[in-house]
């Protein structure tokens, strides 16, 4: 499903974009993050379920909080 995210922000010419994320779709953003991390402008979840592992990963290599 991340990929296809990817696709539609191509086809729509969006080259950044902020996500919120709902349940289970945590789990897609934290993966878009993790390999697109140049399309993410922000990011926000709400009750969702997200492999801390996962989380820390992202968090580490890409931090998306601006200065």
């Amino acid at each position: 499903m991340t990929d296809g995210v990817v696709q539609f922000l191509d086809a729509a010419r969006i080259d950044r974009a902020s996500f919120v994320a709902h349940s289970m779709n945590g789990a897609l953003a934290v993966d878009l993050a993790a390999r697109y991390p140049e399309r993410v402008d922000r990011m926000g979840e709400r009750d969702t379920w997200v492999p801390v592992r996962q989380v820390g990963e992202v968090a580490t290599r890409h931090p998306l909080t601006r200065s």
